[in-house]
């Protein structure tokens, strides 16, 4: 217990020694008031520590070793310190929060030259916040995260423009207990829900629920909204006569529907399965009605059996069939 003290008292030390770096004495706070700042701050990232320690098997189980060589625990302990800073109210009217702010963004800078990991300090994130590896890895002000979230290097957690965002909330939400593997990328004021696991390279523009997976193979992305599931995708392919084939496992007593991007059933496009077997179900597509009003990167098809349901998303073979379709019923309208 002694040693744990001891280490703590170094932890404390450290989150003190950033503070007086970016404030001298003479600045917008006293020795007292940085002490008491510390104090905030020490609560937040020695549980961050404990998590990094307990779920990174890496970590060889020390806290000491994790707080002196791992520069994505670094990153996250400057993000602590500048987001106390940055929502921090003084108690004198001379500190003003622009100034507060701006401190608190001089420090994000640093971590991000010191570690490769941005994190802007108006982001709201969770108790026992892990970033593994990091580098790469962005977070957004408007971002809010979930107690118990583990992110990989290079996700992006960021907003859907590239210039001249609308200011507001235009950065994503995660639930509790999230979980974002490398690369993935989660875009706009999105909500994802609490036990979600995002699987590498995923890009991700809507709502996933709570404990869903998403998963990236053969060109496209597919939610499972329960687990364990009774079905698998294993692929989909685009024939020469415009047949759309999806092979899986479990199909043969599902049911097949489209949904747009807010998950409201889409009744102007029917499904003509051809045919349907526990590996394999073939299918057309059809446009029956309002032609005008379809975006194929907005539909999406939802299989469900029973309890389980998947949704497979940014299907190039469904989208390069959709625009097909949605062009060729555009043509024939204007003969």
């Amino acid at each position: 217990m002694q040693v744990l003290n001891d280490f703590s008292w170094v932890v404390c030390k450290e989150i003190y020694k950033v503070l007086n770096d970016f404030m001298p004495s003479n600045s917008l706070f006293s020795t007292f008031e940085k002490e008491i700042i510390t104090a905030q701050i020490y609560s937040l990232v020695w549980d961050d520590l404990c998590s990094f320690t307990e779920r990174d098997p890496a970590a060889r189980r020390s806290i000491e070793y994790v707080f002196r060589t791992y520069t994505c625990f670094k990153a996250v302990m400057y993000y602590r310190i500048a987001n106390t800073l940055y929502y921090h109210t003084g108690d004198y009217e001379y500190k003003k929060p622009l100034l507060l702010q701006q401190l608190a963004r001089r420090i994000s800078e640093e971590a991000k030259v010191l570690t490769g990991v941005e994190i802007h300090p108006g982001a709201k994130i969770g108790s026992r916040f892990v970033i593994d590896h990091g580098t790469g890895t962005v977070i957004g002000e408007t971002c809010e995260i979930g107690h118990d979230c583990y992110i990989l290097q290079g996700v992006i957690l960021g907003s859907t423009g590239i210039a001249a965002n609308q200011a507001g909330k235009r950065h994503p939400t995660l639930g509790h207990k999230v979980e974002v593997g490398a690369f993935a990328k989660i875009l706009g004021s999105v909500q994802i829900g609490d036990n979600v696991k995002i699987s590498p390279g995923c890009i991700i523009r809507s709502d996933i629920p709570s404990k869903a997976r998403v998963i990236v193979t053969n060109e496209y992305q597919i939610i499972k909204t329960e687990e364990p599931s009774n079905i698998e995708i294993y692929g989909v392919i685009l024939k020469k006569n415009k047949e759309l084939n999806i092979f899986g496992k479990g199909l043969r007593n599902t049911f097949l529907s489209l949904i747009d991007g807010e998950n409201n059933e889409i009744t102007n496009i029917a499904i003509q399965v051809i045919e349907k077997e526990d590996d394999q179900i073939k299918l057309y597509l059809k446009i029956i009605a309002n032609k005008n009003q379809l975006k194929a990167e907005d539909i999406k098809i939802a299989i469900s059996k029973n309890n389980s349901s998947i949704t497979i998303l940014n299907s190039l073979a469904v989208k390069n069939l959709l625009k097909y379709l949605i062009n060729l019923a555009h043509l024939v309208g204007a003969q």
